[in-house]
This record gives structure tokens, C-alpha cells and sequence, in this order.
């Protein structure tokens, strides 16, 4: 059996990080000293004392890292004077990610991750840096070893690109965008200086004060590191989203999606937990849904989203999901609360939406000189606990839970958000039900779903009737 190494741009990984804040310093002297090679090297010889160091550790991790691919699994070999192997059956496999950022594509480099149900919840038991040919072979060993037991054909969901851009929309938010600009940011002071740090900051600061329009200036810049936060969320997720393909094939799933960074993941159904349908409270009403699914290690490394199916009409995504995942369908909801549980939906929001006036007269006595920016933190804050109203009314009326052979239907909500969640009763980890002094006065209960992904997930449906919750659990958990 063939012993493999990663590809050889894996050393260039291993020590670009660091280098980049060594070359510098050394460019900066050459054009100081006028091109002086023998002045130059005179006061530089520290820096490439540590670069010769860097790019040894990186010669010695790149070629004391092995693995071979056995008949049924893989095995993995590091270190040089003490081995640590590691054997991973190719069954074990979860998940199998290979990506190729844009500047690997002259190397014919990929980034190959394997994930199985063990290990670190954060890391992937198996990465490596790899040519395509031995991705190519990688991924057909995994996949050769699935029960091949459904019929030889393969079908490809494809969306538009209109789909793409609701989804780019739709789920980008401006924390995401705002930590990818603050780094950028901070890391452009580390790198050139404080020069250009300070030259965007103050652009942003004259652009608030010029569309200020008689509003706080700290508001208006407020806003628009809101907006600009958000703008670059959605490009970076149309950019990892665009060319988004779905195929299966027997009993795998595999899922294309990237333009500057080329992303394919290779899962079997088999190894899937459970299937969420969301909605927010707008596209609820325009009839539009997303689909996610959910295993163990897909998106691991990136924490994107683990989408399965881009906005779309809601019907058009059930009709997708019964040809991708025949094995996951919705099933009929059988119960939901009762019209005297509708004010334990309200009290939360209303008891925000009638804090924040309060709050903020209480800043304005303390703080008058504030009082625009007083205003406005509290008017948008009131915005989304009004939305926050709309939607627990909106709750009360799709919570509820149904079953369908072996398979549990959870719809519930969750901040903003509406889920409609499909798992298999074998893939649930625990239930609970549970009730406090108030619901058992009202007959009411919580029904508490936990299934695993890449940690515990809690499903929570609020306040169901308890007889028939708990008929529901008895008759797909004959010990309830």
C-alpha cells in the first residue's frame, strides 16, 4: 500500500501565516537602505534566521505527516522519532469536505476534511492537503463502502440564481459582516500601519456627519456600520453560495456550492439527523421556506449555514426534499395549544415592548444632552419587540408536534425564526416533558426535543396540551 503525503504548497500553509510579518520589516529595510544587499544583510539577520527556522518546522510537520488508504479504512501516521497513528474506518465517516480556495487552483490542490461521530466537536479527525488525484481516490474509497441497496440513478437539484441571492438575503446578518470589516480593520494598523486604520474610520465618521440631517452623528454612524455590516455579509454569502449544486445518488449526498473558494461535501443519509424547515415571519407570508440539514461535521470548520435548499416557495422545497431525501417528509401536526395558552406567548414580548419607553426615560433624566440618541437606540428598539409580538401570536398558532410512521414533526419558534423540524424517533437523543405550577393549572405543556449534531440540540415546543403530547410520545415510545 501506497504511502501518501500532503501536496508540497502545504509547507507554504505552515508557514504563511507568520512569515507575511517578517517579509515586511525586511522590504521595508532593502528600500530604506537603497538597495545595500551587504548593509541589509548586516541588520537583518535575525529575521531571516527565524524565516529559515519557520520554513524547517514547516519542511519537518509537512513530512512527518502520512496516511495510506487501506481495503476499509484510513490510516493516518505524524511524528518522525515517535509515531502517533490513528486507523478511521472509511464507514466511520460522517462527512467528507474537500475545498479549493482560488489561489490552489495552479497547484491542482484541494483541502480535504473528514469528519466522523467522535473527536472534537470543532475540529475534523482528518485533514490534510492534498492533490485532486488523491482527493478523487479519498472520496472514492468512502463513498465505496455505503450500502448501495437504492436503485442506480442520480437526481440534481440545481436552484437559480434568484434563489441563491433570497438565501444570500435572507440569512445574512450585520454582526457577520461588521466582524469581517472590524478585522480587517484592526488587522490593516497591524500590518501597514495605522495610516490606513485611521484614514477609513475618519471616511466613516465625515460620511455620518454628512447624511446626519439633523440626527446624532454617533446614530447615523451607528447605522451605517449596520448597513455596511450587513452589505458585506451578503456578498461573502453569495460568493460561498453561488454554483450551489444538489446530487444524490444511492444512499449519498453530495453538495457543490463556491465561487472564489469551491466547496463539494460528500455525506451519507444514513449518518443524517434531522431535517429543519425555517421561516421567518416574512417570508412565512410570501409562502417561502429554507431547508437545512443536519450531520455531524458538515460546516464544521466554517460554521456556515448547512443548507440544503435555497429559498424557495414552499411547496417547490417539499417537492425537492421528496426526491433528494424520500426518507425525511413532513408529517401531519396533531395537536397545538389551546386558546387560554395565548397570553403565555404574549407576556414576554409585550413586557419588553412596555421596558423599553421606561428605560429610556430614565436614561433622558440622567443623560438629557443624549436625548436624540436616547430616541433613536430606543425607537429601534422597539421595532423588533414589536416584531417580536407578530411573531409569538404567529407561534401560537404553528406550534405543535405530529408523528408519521417513525418519524416526529416539531414546529416551533425560536427568537425569529419558525421551525418545522423532521427526525427520525431513532435519532432523537432524549425527550422531556415538562411542566411548571402555571401549565399544569392550564392542562399545558413543554415537550423538550434534544438530538445530536455537532453538539446536543434542544427543540423546544411550548405549551401543548398534555394528554395528547404525551399520547403522541406513547406511541412512538412505548415506555413513556
Amino acid at each position: 500500500m501506497e504511502r501518501l503525503r500532503q501536496h508540497p504548497v502545504n509547507i507554504l500553509q505552515h508557514i504563511g501565516r507568520n512569515l507575511y510579518l517578517l517579509l515586511i520589516p525586511v522590504i521595508r529595510g532593502i528600500l530604506y537602505l537603497n538597495f545595500d544587499f551587504y548593509a541589509w544583510l548586516k541588520g537583518a539577520w535575525l529575521d531571516i534566521l527565524v524565516v529559515m527556522f519557520l520554513l524547517g518546522i514547516a519542511l519537518y510537520k509537512w513530512y512527518s505527516f502520512t496516511f495510506i488508504l487501506q481495503r476499509d479504512g484510513l490510516l493516518i501516521e505524524k511524528g518522525i522519532f515517535i509515531k502517533l497513528r490513528t486507523y478511521i474506518p472509511y464507514q466511520a465517516f460522517s462527512l467528507m469536505n474537500f475545498e479549493q480556495p482560488f489561489y490552489f487552483l495552479p497547484f491542482r490542490a484541494v483541502k480535504a476534511f473528514g469528519v466522523t461521530d467522535a473527536f472534537s466537536f470543532s475540529k475534523s479527525d482528518f485533514t490534510a492537503t492534498v492533490s485532486i488525484s488523491t482527493a478523487k481516490r479519498l472520496r472514492d474509497k468512502t463513498s465505496r463502502h455505503e450500502d448501495h441497496t437504492q436503485p442506480r440513478y442520480r437526481r440534481i437539484y440545481k436552484p437559480s440564481h434568484f434563489h441563491i441571492a433570497l438565501l444570500s438575503i435572507f440569512t445574512s446578518n450585520s454582526l457577520t459582516g461588521i466582524i469581517f470589516a472590524a478585522t480587517f480593520i484592526i488587522q490593516s494598523g497591524t500590518i501597514i500601519g495605522n495610516q490606513i486604520k485611521d484614514l477609513l474610520l475618519n471616511t466613516i465618521s465625515e460620511v455620518a456627519n454628512y447624511l446626519s440631517l439633523g440626527l446624532h452623528p454617533a446614530a447615523v454612524f451607528l447605522s451605517l456600520i449596520l448597513i455596511g455590516g450587513y452589505v458585506l455579509s451578503v456578498i461573502r454569502n453569495l460568493l460561498r453560495y453561488i454554483r450551489f449544486k444538489i446530487s444524490r445518488e444511492e444512499n449519498e449526498l453530495t453538495i457543490f456550492s463556491g465561487a472564489v473558494t469551491q466547496y463539494n461535501y460528500t455525506m451519507p443519509v444514513r449518518k443524517i439527523n434531522y431535517i429543519d424547515i425555517k421561516q421567518t415571519l416574512l417570508t412565512k407570508f410570501f409562502g417561502i421556506c429554507s431547508v437545512f440539514v443536519h450531520l455531524i461535521g458538515y460546516n464544521k470548520n466554517k460554521r456556515e449555514l448547512s443548507v440544503l435548499i435555497p429559498p424557495a416557495n414552499k411547496r417547490e422545497a417539499l417537492g425537492t426534499l421528496r426526491i433528494l431525501l424520500p426518507e425525511f417528509q413532513q408529517g401531519q401536526v396533531q395537536t397545538h395549544p389551546h386558546i387560554r395558552t395565548l397570553s403565555r406567548f404574549l407576556i414576554p414580548p409585550v413586557s419588553v415592548v412596555l421596558c423599553i419607553p421606561a428605560v429610556a426615560f430614565v436614561l433622558w433624566l440622567l443623560f438629557p444632552d443624549w436625548l436624540d440618541l436616547i430616541l433613536f437606540v430606543a425607537i429601534m428598539g422597539e421595532l423588533p419587540a414589536l416584531w417580536w409580538i407578530a411573531v409569538k401570536i404567529t407561534a401560537y398558532f404553528t406550534n405543535g408536534l405530529g408523528i408519521s410512521g417513525d418519524t416526529l414533526t416539531l414546529q416551533y419558534a425560536f427568537a425569529f425564526n419558525f421551525h418545522t423540524v423532521i427526525v427520525p424517533a431513532d435519532r432523537i437523543v432524549y425527550v422531556n416533558l415538562r411542566q411548571s405550577i402555571y401549565q399544569k393549572m392550564s392542562s399545558c405543556c413543554d415537550i423538550v426535543v434534544y438530538t445530536n449534531s455537532d453538539f446536543v440540540r434542544k427543540h423546544t415546543i411550548q405549551n401543548l396540551p398534555v394528554e395528547k403530547a404525551r399520547e403522541i410520545l406513547r406511541n412512538t415510545y412505548h415506555n413513556i
